[in-house]
């Protein structure tokens, strides 16, 4: 009997070589909510001049805590956080872009339950609000953390994300956050569950990325 005879004699006796599995494929939720505890590292190094802009809100810490950050340079962070000054009624949102030369601090009350924030190298801001700074000069050399600093140190975010995108250098000019519908973002962020695991979806590169901590957990939630 010739290999060909054998293999369809396996095949029809049940043996033989099992169908290949199907790729796991992400199922996209509409946001990603962190505990305090996690937080995603992930290896994506953004323009110089790079702009973020994401849906944030429903911290369940009404406490200072670290939101996303890149470093820039040694020591020098792009990003921002809700610093010292925030109480248990108002966020105090601070940037930095490239270097704390851009660091600011204006309030946003926690009873705005969830916003869409947006970060240039001129301006941070909400929806139609925006403030305006003058950036450092240290670019981006690692990859961007979302819900806590690099070094992982101080309270993590506590709240939820929407679909994280990052724009290049042609979205540097916006200056509310309905403007960056006429670009096109760099990278796309969407929260997913993967393998069974909550975490970040970028689209350009088809890859995942989870939780980084060495505790803590993510969970995914569509809106209502």
């Amino acid at each position: 009997m010739d290999t060909m005879l054998r293999r369809r004699a396996m095949i029809a006796a049940g043996g033989g070589t099992p169908p290949t599995p199907p790729v796991d494929e992400p199922v996209f939720y509409d946001r990603l909510i962190f505990d305090g505890t996690a937080c995603i590292d992930t290896d994506i190094v953004p323009d110089a001049n790079a702009s973020y802009r994401v849906i944030l809100g429903n911290e369940t810490s009404k406490v200072s805590q670290r939101v996303f950050m890149v470093r820039a340079g040694t020591s020098d962070l792009t990003g921002i956080i809700y610093n010292s000054s925030t109480t248990t009624t108002n966020r105090a949102i601070a940037c930095y872009y490239g270097g704390s030369s851009a660091l600011l601090a204006k309030q946003l009350a926690f009873s705005t339950s969830a916003f869409s924030f947006f970060l240039t190298p001129k301006r941070m801001g909400w929806g139609a609000t925006a403030y305006t700074f003058t950036k450092g000069s240290s670019s981006p050399t690692q990859g961007l953390v979302i819900g806590s600093n690099p070094a992982h140190g101080g309270q993590m975010y506590t709240g939820r994300i929407g679909t994280f995108r990052i724009y290049g250098s042609d979205a540097q000019d916006v200056t509310t956050d309905s403007g960056f519908a006429s670009y096109t973002p760099a990278y796309t962020l969407r929260p997913c569950t993967y393998n069974g695991e909550a975490g970040l979806w970028c689209v350009e590169l088809s890859k995942f990325y989870g939780n980084s901590a060495e505790s803590g957990t993510l969970s995914v939630a569509n809106n209502s």
